[in-house]
């Protein structure tokens, strides 16, 4: 199955109805520690997140965690 999740550490305003022809869902969550298995995704895209995750420390638990 093709879909998009969107995560953010908030929920955030999005109708998934206005975008039928997409599996697009919001999730909240810590990008530093998902709650899904490895290899449950192909791909993943950051965009300008890591630089704000807080410390070195924590950027490469981002980066190691995707």
């Amino acid at each position: 199955m093709q879909r998009i999740d969107i995560l953010n550490i908030h929920e955030i305003d999005f109708d998934s109805d206005e975008y039928p022809d997409h599996a697009i869902s919001t999730l909240v969550g810590d990008g530093c520690a998902l709650e899904f298995d490895d290899g449950s995704y192909d791909i993943v895209f950051s965009n300008s997140v890591i630089e704000h995750v807080g410390s070195w420390e924590n950027q490469q638990e981002f980066a190691a965690e995707l």
